[in-house]
Parts: structure tokens; C-alpha cells; sequence
């Protein structure tokens, strides 16, 4: 349900203080469902306005974004992004490191972007760094620490929009993702956070291209907290394939992993409603997943 990976632009050089209406930044992931053919920007995204109200001066993904703030420069690339955005959707604390042996910045990649641990390779040059605490490391959090902005989940809003997708009113295909929290968010009001949703006419033209606190497609409404987390799922390698919909045995509430169980298959389980313990084949659940899937094959045999 992926279209094929596009790269726009290379590099932007971005004085904040230029953007007084609000610069936000943000790791870009791949569509979690996609019918289009439009590709996906996969990088460092980013938005900026003159004013609140104004339209996006710059609404683009680069592979590198040197953002100059306060007199300082700060290069925010592909991977330290991409990996920022995997870390924060989960509650686990991310601290920036630079290697003791090389003196370059960590970066936790894959897995190790969601699951905290005490140590912690150098992507260059393969020393293990050992850190006090469980946690996962990314160069970002020295960027937003010098702009006084140490949380990785600030307070956000959910949007009251709604919109009710079928799939034959967009002919030029239909792109969704979940909303993680921006590495960077400078305006003066909430971020949001929700799905959000392209989609394209017979023309190729995006008629739609907003963030959305309620979203059906194909008479099936879409939980935020599990395209959110699906989002990450996708990123990891060989996950999606050990994803399922587990029901409980006893009330047959279908059940949703979070947390580290999100992204490691296990046994035991409590269900989330009746709080039966019962146990199943190593699997995760994420009920969307199934749910997506199914709508995207029955609109390719239409």
C-alpha cells in the first residue's frame, strides 16, 4: 500500500526568525495507505508561514535542513529525522550523544529508535556508548534543547474536521498517514495532531490536503491512536509481516498493542476490555492494519 520513494529537493538553508507566522519540521514516513501514484517525499518536511494566517512560504521535504537560529547553525538530516519521528510516538525518554571514541552524533536507528536501551553503537564508527539510562539517542534533542524546547510530545489539539472518503469519488488515488509531533514548532497556537489525508481527482489534481480529527473510508471509521502507531510499524523492517488482529477468547474485543508491545511479537495477553488473561502465537495486533489492507485490495479488483 506504498508508493514508490520520491526525493524533490536536496538541501534547505532555513533562518527561523525569517518565519514569524511559525516553522514546523517534521520526519517524513511513507503513506499508510496509498492509491495514488504520487510518490512519497520521504526526508525532512517542512513548513513555514510569514504570517499565522498566510498560506506556506515553504511547504517541501528536503534530505537536509540547516535550520539557523539565535546565531547557530544546526543540520537536521534524513536519518536523524525519519528516526525522531519513529522514537516519538512512543513515551520513551530520547537524549542526544556524541560517541566517546569519534566524537560524532548518535542516532539510534531501526528498532533501537523505539525500544530504550543502556547501550548504544556509533553508526560510524561501531564503538558501544553506555548511557546511565534506558533510552534511545538523536542528535535532535540538542537542536531542541537550545531552543528551549526539551519535550518530544508537546500539548497538541485534535482537529474538529471530519471527512468520509470513498475511494471512487477520488479517482486519482487517495494518500493517509498518521500525525506524530513535529521536531520543530515555533507558530503561536496548538499543533495538531489526527490523520492526515490527500487526495486527487481524475486530473491528478489534490482536491484534499488536510488533518483530520475523524476520517471513514469505505464506511469505516479510522482509530487515530492505531494509524498513529501503524505509521511507526511500517517503518521497521520485516514488522508488518508479524501483524495481526488478535480477539480475546472471552468478549471478543479485538485487541491494539501499544508500547513496546507494539513492535514485539508476544504470547501472553490481558484483554484491553474484560482483562481476561489468555495467550495466542507470537503476534502484534493492530486491528487497522487488517483494515486497510482489506479495503485496498477490494478497490484493486474493482
Amino acid at each position: 500500500m506504498n508508493a514508490v520513494l520520491q526525493h524533490f529537493s536536496t538541501h534547505l538553508l532555513l533562518n527561523v526568525n525569517d518565519y514569524p507566522g511559525g516553522v514546523a519540521i517534521w520526519g517524513a514516513l511513507p503513506a499508510v495507505f496509498d492509491t495514488s501514484c504520487e510518490g512519497f517525499d520521504h526526508g525532512v518536511h517542512v513548513h513555514a508561514r510569514l504570517e499565522m494566517t498566510s498560506k506556506k512560504s515553504i511547504d517541501a521535504t528536503y534530505q537536509v535542513v540547516e535550520t539557523i537560529c539565535a546565531n547557530d547553525v544546526f543540520k537536521i538530516d534524513e536519518t536523524a529525522a525519519v528516526h525522531f519521528s519513529m522514537a516519538s510516538i512512543f513515551t520513551n525518554p530520547i537524549i542526544s550523544l556524541d560517541c566517546a571514541k569519534c566524537s560524532r552524533p548518535i542516532t539510534s536507528l531501526g528498532f533501537a529508535a523505539v525500544l530504550p536501551a543502556y547501550e548504544h553503537p556509533c553508526q560510524y564508527c561501531g564503538h558501544v556508548n553506555a548511557t546511565p539510562i534506558a533510552c534511545v539517542i538523536n542528535p535532535i534533542m540538542a537542536l531542541k534543547e537550545r531552543l528551549g524546547d526539551a519535550s518530544v510530545q508537546r500539548p497538541a489539539v485534535v482537529p474538529d474536521r471530519m471527512i468520509n472518503i470513498e475511494l471512487a469519488d477520488y479517482p486519482g488515488g487517495v494518500q493517509i498517514w498518521g500525525s506524530n509531533p513535529s521536531i520543530l514548532w515555533t507558530a503561536h497556537r496548538l499543533e495538531e495532531s489526527a490523520i492526515h489525508v490527500h487526495a486527487y481527482n481524475h486530473e491528478g489534481k489534490r482536491v484534499v490536503d488536510n488533518t483530520f480529527g475523524r476520517v471513514t473510508l469505505a464506511g469505516q471509521e479510522l482509530d487515530i491512536d492505531m494509524i498513529r502507531v501503524l505509521q511507526i510499524q511500517q517503518a521497521l523492517p520485516g514488522l508488518l509481516a508479524q501483524i495481526t488482529t488478535v480477539y480475546c477468547p472471552e468478549c471478543g474485543i479485538s485487541q491494539f498493542d501499544q508500547g513496546q508491545q507494539a513492535v514485539i511479537a508476544h504470547t501472553d495477553r490481558t484483554c484491553l476490555q474484560c482483562h481476561c488473561d489468555f495467550t495466542q502465537p507470537p503476534v502484534i495486533s493492530n486491528p487497522v492494519w487488517q483494515q486497510l489492507k482489506s479495503t485496498f485490495e477490494n478497490f484493486s479488483h474493482e
